[in-house]
């Protein structure tokens, strides 16, 4: 997330110069503008579109328990375990850290096998409110 907000404010500075400064110095040193230009180098193994799917698959799974649970999207899943490949599991290692801000997934068992990759999904309880 980090890497894909940092590229996109480089690349709209020259069109929004005073917005994507203020932004990049909320979290960055120095300013955008004396950035240097973003390169396909930079992103490594996260511009490798073959995780996608895996990655994609996972987060699937997890908002369909969401849905199964007739709970809001936005719940806490306490812990989801994820049985699946290695090479599958090797695409999630990459995504971990944002597959678990949008799935809200407070904690990763990872399970090695082969088959269907599966999910379970742990759901926090409800807040009641009180």
């Amino acid at each position: 997330m980090r890497l894909a907000l940092s590229a996109l404010q480089r690349l709209l500075a020259p069109f929004m110069p005073f917005t994507t400064d203020t932004v990049w110095r909320w979290w960055q040193n120095g300013s955008v503008h004396t950035a240097a230009w973003p390169a396909v180098s930079e992103l490594g193994a996260i511009g490798d579109s073959t995780i996608l799917e895996p990655i994609g698959e996972i987060l699937s799974q997890i908002r369909r328990s969401k849905t199964d649970a007739k709970t809001s999207q936005k719940a806490v899943v306490t812990e989801a375990v994820v049985t699946a490949n290695a090479e599958v599991l090797a695409a999630f290692e990459l995504g971990r850290l944002d597959l678990g801000e949008a799935g809200s997934v407070a904690h990763w068992v990872t399970i090695v096998a082969a088959g269907e990759t599966s999910v379970s999904a742990t759901l926090a309880p409800p807040d009641s409110g009180n």
